[in-house]
């Protein structure tokens, strides 16, 4: 009985494993990070875990589907190793010990076989996109090598280019640099005229290259020649306004794919101040896809930057009716919430979001704000502190982390911590107009904590 036994559960821990990597084939954007990571990390940009450079080594090997494999591989080996093992431990147990192992090993199978096939109907129904162009910045990368020169692009955008324009990437300028060029315009600047750039690709996270985009936009050597579902792409240089393409005339035929395009799209116009095509963006993707959450997130995404707040909940509550663990619509709930004055929703937003995703920059910041309406100063010292541990891995301003820090403390009457964050901040990279705040922020301090002169 026990030899019939065990075959049979190894044959069940075989499908356990096979059905826990199903889903890693049906999450190419998850796939082309994490071939990013791996390909960064062999010029020394960023960090990546084993499965990563394997994943990147797949990619070498096969292409996409190579890579697609690659990373199942690094779920189907472990799930299947740990099962054999408690199974071959089992089998050197006396019987009243090992059949009870041997009843948790078919269970916790039977459990991954459920879990894997679900996960993965639900990533192929929520997620049906494949192709790259609404995945990642191909266009834009294809255009920015034809430039011929060095290319900037923005931190989070980092392993999107290892991924697909490995040749571009520059070990030179870390992480961490890359994420404050991005927000300090002058010193971006005096890098550009130190190696000049011939194109700037921004990507992922827009927020975090307000400034600079601002920069570009404002300037006579620099021309806005792309933007789209990914992005953006400046090249140096005079050139033709940038002018989208008619909502009904976008590159794509299939409506989900079409409504995606036109949701993203949205997102890069309204970082660059064409709100009108942005709004008829977003309700020519509503019409077509009404219930798809991925819409529906891009859609509030855009009415929260034009200060919609009402129709920005409501797009997010939406969204999450549909699809519950989307962290991007709680994010955007919650900043509607707290944009209304709805403080301690918020909050509790908030820290439910921070349950899921304890070190999300945007999370953090946002919990940070939240705390400070809510007069919580400790809560937002503490999101702040995680903050700056953050900022050394890049995508973090530290310097304007340091101003936010500096004004809690001085809020909590601890002047101390608050000039000393202040001088930390003075020593980064900061706005002409932010110096003189800072300065005037210490010279109020000082004043205040100095003791009064006798008569």
């Amino acid at each position: 009985m026990k030899s019939l036994k065990t075959p049979l559960l190894l044959l069940i821990a075989c499908l356990a494993g096979l059905a826990a990597c199903l889903p890693c084939f049906f999450t190419r954007v998850e796939t082309i990070l994490s071939v990013g990571r791996g390909v960064a990390a062999r010029v020394g940009i960023g960090g990546a875990t084993w499965a990563d450079r394997l994943v990147a080594t797949g990619f070498d090997l096969g292409g996409w589907n190579g890579a697609d494999s690659a990373r199942a591989a690094t779920v189907f080996f472990p799930v299947l190793a740990v099962l054999v093992f408690l199974l071959a431990a089992a089998s050197r147990l006396p019987s009243r010990y090992g059949m009870p192992v041997r009843l948790v090993v078919g269970v916790a199978s039977l459990s991954l076989i459920v879990h894997g096939f679900w996960t993965a109907f639900d990533a192929w129904n929520e997620n049906p996109i494949r192709d790259h162009r609404l995945l990642a910045p191909v266009d834009l990368l294809q255009k920015a090598q034809k430039t011929g020169g060095q290319v900037f692009y923005n931190a989070s955008a980092a392993y999107q280019v290892a991924a697909l324009a490995p040749g571009l990437l520059d070990p030179e300028i870390s992480q961490p640099v890359r994420a404050e060029l991005a927000q300090s315009p002058r010193a971006w600047r005096a890098r550009d005229l130190i190696k000049p750039f011939s194109s700037v690709v921004i990507s992922g996270a827009l927020s975090e290259s307000r400034p600079l985009i601002e920069l570009l936009l404002a300037s006579p050597n620099w021309h806005l020649e792309l933007a789209d579902s990914q992005g953006l792409l400046f090249r140096r240089g005079a050139g033709p306004g940038f002018r989208p393409f008619s909502a009904e005339s976008v590159p794509f035929s299939n409506p989900h794919e079409k409504a995606v395009f036109l949701a993203q799209s949205a997102l890069s116009f309204e970082a660059i101040g064409m709100k009108t095509e942005a709004r008829d963006y977003v309700i020519a993707a509503l019409n077509l896809d009404p219930l798809a959450p991925d819409i529906l997130v891009a859609s509030s995404a855009v009415y929260a930057s034009q200060g919609q707040w009402t129709r920005a909940r409501s797009m997010a509550e939406r969204a999450l009716k549909k699809a519950p663990e989307s962290t991007q619509a709680a994010y955007l709930r919650a900043l509607s919430l707290l944009e209304t004055g709805a403080v301690e929703k918020a909050c509790k937003d908030c820290l439910q979001l921070l349950k899921r995703q304890p070190a999300d920059v945007q999370t953090l910041l946002l919990h940070a704000r939240a705390s400070r309406a809510a007069n919580d100063p400790d809560a937002e010292i503490q999101s702040l502190e995680k903050l700056l541990a953050l900022a050394k891995s890049g995508g973090v301003p530290e310097s304007r982390i340091r101003i936010y820090l500096a004004q809690a403390w001085a809020r909590m009457g601890f002047p101390d911590q608050a000039l000393e964050n202040y001088r930390a901040a003075l020593a980064g990279r900061l706005l002409p107009s932010e110096e003189s705040e800072v300065h005037e922020a210490m010279r109020t301090i000082e004043r205040n904590a100095s003791p009064p002169r006798s008569p």
